[in-house]
């Protein structure tokens, strides 16, 4: 039996890699009027293909339009040809509204690209390398991390990960609670106070290491469960059995 405030920590590593290509538009950090209303041009064809170790290749090809065009123009018509470590593995399958599948498995470690041929456009090439599972060395759970602006206790964890220094990798963090039988939700982070964190600037965990020196790193991250309770003038963030997911992105 799992007792309310002794969580019980799984942890889940996952792989990730994004594959986009299509029209980037610049950002500038100034404060000027921003323009909303834009000549007409040709419409771009994009690609956009979420990679997950282990699981099945799953490409979408549309056409971008102005910022007002809603839907997007779907493209079924495509041909995507899929490459393995630089080997041809063969065609996807379109399976509607632009989304194209395949039945071979992500695997971590290797190169894949993709040609998309689209009649009428140029043909285009996406590729990415799918980063090696990085483990956690050691974890820790604190039950009472801190207290808020309320008078409220909240928890947090502490993961431990190596770091290797001859490049930068990319890693997100996330926790599922299980706060009633049988029902996991994911739980919202406190304002962060890990200097990498702070530094990407995101409101979710994602980071890289191209700001670590060492050959490991330690990342503390506070979290509330949203529901609360105490005696005695003392509330404390109630605790419960807690899933960590460290996932391994490009």
């Amino acid at each position: 039996m799992i007792k309310r405030f002794q969580p019980h920590l799984i942890i889940l590593a996952g792989l990730r890699a994004i594959l986009i290509a299509g029209i980037i538009l610049p950002l500038t950090s100034c404060r000027e009027p921003v323009q909303d209303e834009f000549p007409d041009f040709s419409p771009v064809p994009t690609v956009n293909s979420f990679l997950i170790a282990d699981s099945l290749f799953k490409v979408h090809v549309s056409l971008a339009g102005k910022m007002d065009k809603v839907p997007l123009t779907l493209v079924d018509q495509a041909t995507v040809s899929c490459f393995f470590n630089d080997s041809l593995a063969g065609d996807l399958t379109p399976e509607g509204n632009g989304y194209y599948t395949g039945p071979i498995r992500v695997k971590a470690g290797s190169i894949y690209r993709f040609k998309v041929s689209i009649p009428g456009y140029p043909e285009m090439t996406v590729t990415d390398t799918i980063p090696e599972l990085v483990r956690l060395t050691k974890i820790e759970h604190i039950n009472e991390a801190g207290i808020d602006e309320e008078g409220h206790t909240y928890p947090a964890i502490r993961i431990t990960f190596p770091v290797d220094p001859d490049r930068i990798q990319y890693f997100q963090v996330s926790i599922n609670i299980n706060s009633s039988k049988n029902y996991w939700r994911p739980t919202n982070f406190k304002d962060f106070s890990d200097t990498v964190l702070l530094a990407e600037g995101l409101p979710i965990a994602v980071f890289s290491t191209g700001r670590i020196k060492d050959k490991s790193y330690t990342l503390k991250l506070d979290y509330t469960t949203g529901s609360y309770g105490g005696r005695d003038g003392i509330i404390k963030t109630h605790l419960y059995p807690l899933v960590v997911e460290f996932k391994t992105i490009s």
